[in-house]
């Protein structure tokens, strides 16, 4: 008992209130999450969970299914689980709504003439991008391979993407310490999870994560984030595979 009222005191003197609980959990998360799925559950740990797959002709292509499926389930299902079950609240709580529709609607149609067309074909063009995209590099060798590698590319990894950092991490943050520090918090995560990226793309990142964040907030929603950001991402890759 004495051990827990030091516990109590030493919170209470760094400023703990229980009343941001579900920030600080979301924040842990997003820590432990991302470090347990880079050296426990991302591509390169495929052959350690699966050995059996290391000579198989599409081995490279299967490490990134499980990349992008087991970062589905640590950035959804799990996140999805803790605010449906602990916080009892619906999923419309942190983004995945549609939310605003007229202002998300304007959103995407500005987007979509201005900052996407452009965006893909400048980034479809560098050299260092070309170099690390698509990530399974045996779809450069097999572009029949391109569409199942893009579908949980884009309908798999993207979508737990957004829904975490764009709608969990950003979500309950903001609801206890207001839009702007879950914005730049989210975007601080993002941008440390490009890291090992070409360096165009750490840096877009980081005006991205801002970007976005701000999207999220506005429209109340991730779904608008969420095809930007997917758009961005899958047209890249296919301009690279068939441009090259």
């Amino acid at each position: 008992m004495q051990l827990v009222q030091k516990s109590r005191n030493l919170l209470e003197s760094l400023g703990y209130e229980s009343k941001h609980l579900n920030a600080y959990i979301a924040i842990f998360y997003a820590t432990c999450m991302f470090l347990f799925f880079l050296y426990g559950a991302s591509a390169n740990q495929f052959q350690f969970w699966f050995p059996w797959y290391k000579d198989a002709p599409l081995f490279d292509l299967y490490r990134y299914i499980f990349h992008f499926c087991s970062f589905f389930v640590l950035a959804f299902a799990i996140p999805a689980l803790y605010v449906k079950i602990y916080l009892k609240e619906p999923l419309s709580a942190v983004g995945l709504t549609l939310g605003d529709k007229k202002l998300g609607g304007k959103i995407l149609l500005v987007v979509s003439f201005l900052i996407i067309p452009p965006g893909v074909v400048i980034a479809a063009l560098t050299p260092s991008l070309q170099d690390f995209y698509p990530l399974a590099r045996i779809v450069m060798e097999k572009p029949e391979l391109v569409w199942v590698y893009e579908f949980f590319y884009g309908l798999v990894f993207y979508p737990a993407w957004e829904f975490f950092f764009r709608g969990v991490l950003l979500f309950l943050v903001a609801r206890e310490f207001g839009a702007i520090p879950a914005i730049l918090i989210q975007t601080m995560a993002t941008a440390l999870v490009h890291i090992g990226t070409p360096a165009e793309e750490v840096t877009t990142s980081i005006i991205g994560g801002i970007a976005l964040g701000v999207v999220a907030i506005k429209t109340r929603s991730i779904v608008y984030p969420y095809i930007i950001h997917m758009s961005l991402g899958v047209i890249k890759d296919f301009l690279i595979v068939y441009w090259r």
